[in-house]
């Protein structure tokens, strides 16, 4: 699981903090070699060939062959180990049978079982060495990140599109504390409210949040010409706006204009 805290379910004992870092970068960036491996978990130290072995060893006791196979290719692989981002993808991207009911309810049901997935910020580590090559590899926070506040946006609108306002709020606070730089969440959370009657709200929340994207990028989000991260997909041309039961937009049109999403990792 990525999706908040990491950890591996379904294993008889625990894994320490280092077969864990093992196992999340070769699911997360793919096959290594054992030099790459080396610069990974243990930062490039010299490490003795017989202690990279016994690590491997550990960890393939404790996963199986079947999921840690012998290396191929000098190079170390894990197998058909889905994580839950996976499962993220599988149950907000499936199709929906038209015929078994209203399409909107149940696009809806997989949006909120999608979120539900999600237990905190993506990739949450202990704070040791084994987990600094998540510095090297920002993307796989980053695209987690976006993933996750792609599909909290389309459960915002959803629910905004049928006049559930206080659930689209929850929902839009509650994914900001996992991506708290979202352009997208944080245009929608100032249009919801502003659309039940906190403008001063809606005016603190964009406040703080182009001050946290300054501070990182050196550049006013609002006026950036390049945006940081991808856009959110699949929202008729508009991923800030949430449209209100009638399908106008509850945010200005200016506000939705400026929608392009801004994925951002915090520092470590």
């Amino acid at each position: 699981r990525v999706l908040g805290p990491v950890r591996l379910t379904g294993v008889e004992h625990p894994l320490t903090s280092q077969q864990l870092a093992v196992v999340a970068y070769l699911t997360c960036v793919g096959p290594a070699r054992r030099e790459s491996l080396i610069e990974a978990i243990w930062d490039g130290q010299r490490i003795s060939d017989g202690r990279v072995a016994n690590l491997m060893s550990a960890v393939r006791r404790l996963l199986g062959r079947r999921h840690f196979p012998e290396m191929v290719d000098h190079r170390y692989r894990i197998v058909d180990l889905p994580t839950d981002l996976d499962l993220l993808d599988s149950v907000t991207g499936r199709e929906v049978d038209r015929a078994a009911g209203s399409l909107r309810e149940a696009e809806l049901a997989a949006l909120e079982a999608g979120i539900g997935l999600v237990s905190g910020p993506v990739f949450a580590t202990p704070p040791d060495r084994s987990w600094r090559w998540l510095d090297a590899h920002p993307e796989v926070v980053a695209n987690a990140e976006a993933k996750v506040g792609q599909v909290a946006h389309r459960l915002v609108v959803a629910l905004a599109a049928r006049g559930d306002l206080d659930r689209a709020r929850e929902v839009c606070q509650r994914a900001l504390g996992w991506c708290p730089l979202d352009r997208d969440l944080v245009l929608a959370l100032e249009g919801l409210h502003r659309a039940q009657g906190r403008p001063a709200a809606a005016h603190r929340l964009v406040s703080r949040w182009r001050i946290q994207v300054e501070r990182l990028t050196g550049e006013d989000p609002m006026e950036a010409s390049t945006p940081v991260g991808p856009a959110s997909p699949g929202l008729a041309g508009r991923p800030g706006g949430l449209p209100e039961p009638d399908g106008r937009s509850i945010l200005t049109g200016a506000q939705v204009s400026m929608g392009t999403a801004v994925t951002t990792t915090l520092p470590r």
